[in-house]
């Protein structure tokens, strides 16, 4: 993703054998690696004012499911890593309201179902936004923060959904089969 008010790019790269997240001006110059995380870090996502990134680690390369990942943020600089509240399980697939103020993800907790929850960066407070049952992943914010498009299989095949911010009035946005 573009971010980082210098025209960054942010992105993950195994180029020195473990996958670390590295930062890159548009032209292509001024490479630089911003995390050394033993057990590797992906799926970097600005944050809206371009200072912080959202991260995850461990990984080792790309996958579908993260097991035992947990979301950092990270100043640009690389400085400043610091864990989010997680509990067993794995949290991936982050994504930064437009306000700054909240994160949504997949987590793998409580049953194993990849559900999207979301956390308030002020109070550290997470909220599964997924129903009981579902399967639901890869939440997306609208641009104005009041929507979240996520991937489910809550009616079978794969589809895209929306719902409210709160988790509320989920529907079907694109059927497939």
């Amino acid at each position: 993703p573009l971010g980082g008010g210098q025209g960054e790019i942010a992105f993950a790269s195994d180029r020195t054998g473990v996958t670390q997240i590295y930062l890159v001006k548009n032209d292509g110059s001024d490479l630089r690696k911003i995390t050394d995380l033993p057990e590797g870090a992906c799926q970097p996502v600005w944050s809206p004012d371009g200072q912080r990134l959202v991260i995850i680690s461990p990984c080792e390369k790309n996958q579908p499911l993260y097991r035992g990942a947990g979301l950092f943020i990270i100043n640009a600089d690389g400085t400043g890593l610091t864990p989010l509240p997680t509990v067993p399980g794995g949290d991936f697939d982050p994504s930064w309201s437009p306000d700054g103020k909240f994160i949504a993800f997949t987590s793998l907790r409580n049953t194993g179902r990849t559900r999207v929850y979301v956390i308030n960066l002020e109070t550290n407070e997470v909220i599964r936004l997924s129903g009981q049952y579902s399967y639901d992943r890869q939440p997306s914010w609208s641009p104005d923060g009041t929507q979240i498009a996520f991937v489910t299989t809550q009616k079978g095949p794969v589809q895209i959904w929306t719902m409210n911010a709160d988790g509320s009035d989920q529907k079907v946005y694109s059927r497939s089969g």
